[in-house]
């Protein structure tokens, strides 16, 4: 069986996502369609709530409306980030206002996504999956990785990095080489600038 190295940063545990929207169709949908995925579901219809979930539960990410009752979803976005416990909980602001100005404050708050309604529940709940692998794989590895040697096998499409083979599908061995390409655009081609002695 073939696994990539993001799916197996996934917890074994089933992920816990605080859904965070005041109207009650919007949530058990949300909730419905992440449950099917396997994910635990909380839900809180206000800021407070959602806050105190945030608090309490330490949900591993939160979708979240922009436009919700008594404190909206810009001051709880940023009151997150100053969480100690969820300064670095991954966040999907999840509206119905779809201006670029609303997508900007609401990334400039600390959202890591923005998802205007109408939305397609499966495309939520991949983005969903997608977030948390990355954040469960910058947590595994931390914000620093060195690898010592890494070799790209254009021709046969295989990576290996300090002598073990990675198994990658057909996007991720792309993007690896795109950035493999432009980081060498900006540094030279390999051994370019080293003694030879």
């Amino acid at each position: 069986m073939k696994s990539s190295t993001i799916d197996t940063a996934i917890k074994t545990a089933p992920a816990r996502v605080l859904v965070v929207d005041d109207e009650e169709d919007v949530r058990n949908l949300v909730a419905f369609n992440l449950r099917a995925a396997g994910m635990e579901v909380l839900v809180a219809e206000n800021g407070a709530e959602a806050l105190e979930q945030v608090r309490n539960e330490r949900p591993d990410l939160v979708i979240l409306d922009l436009m919700l009752p008594e404190l909206d979803g810009i001051s709880v976005c940023e009151m997150i980030r100053k969480l100690p416990e969820s300064s670095a909980t991954p966040v999907i602001m999840l509206t119905a206002w779809a201006t670029n100005r609303a997508r900007f404050v609401g990334l400039q708050a600390g959202a890591n996504e923005y998802v205007t309604k109408p939305f397609s529940p499966r495309e939520l709940v991949k983005r969903v999956q997608t977030m948390l692998a990355e954040h469960a794989l910058r947590e595994q590895v931390g914000d620093v990785s060195t690898v010592k040697q890494l070799s790209i096998d254009l021709e046969h499409k295989r990576v290996t990095a300090d002598g073990r083979v990675v198994e990658l599908n057909a996007d991720e061995f792309r993007m690896l080489t795109l950035v493999f390409e432009a980081l060498l655009k900006r540094i030279g081609p390999p051994g370019l600038g080293q003694n030879e002695t």
